[in-house]
């Protein structure tokens, strides 16, 4: 999972016109600080939420509904507190 995020977040740092080489280099520092780092080694559910967030990002981006429906049903359910995600815009 923690190769997916690692995709997911150098591609969406190319959609903003980062260079190649620092979108890797980004995507590296993100995944790799410490309390990102901590739970990756945990294997919690926010492993999977993480890297299905970012994956939503991407679909929503690319108007792909379905699949941004999908990854972001899956993130809510791997999350006790996901549940608010969905109650924050309705506010």
């Amino acid at each position: 999972m923690l190769t997916i995020s690692f995709v997911a977040a150098a591609v969406l740092l190319r959609r903003r016109g980062v260079g190649r080489c620092a979108s890797v280099a980004l995507s590296g520092l993100l995944l790799t600080t410490p309390t990102l780092l901590a739970k990756n080694l945990e294997y919690t559910g926010f492993v999977l939420s993480l890297a299905c967030l970012l994956l939503a990002l991407l679909a929503a981006e690319s108007r792909r509904w379905m699949w941004f429906t999908l990854v972001t049903c899956l993130a809510t359910a791997t999350r006790q507190s996901a549940i608010a995600w969905f109650a924050i815009p309705a506010a």
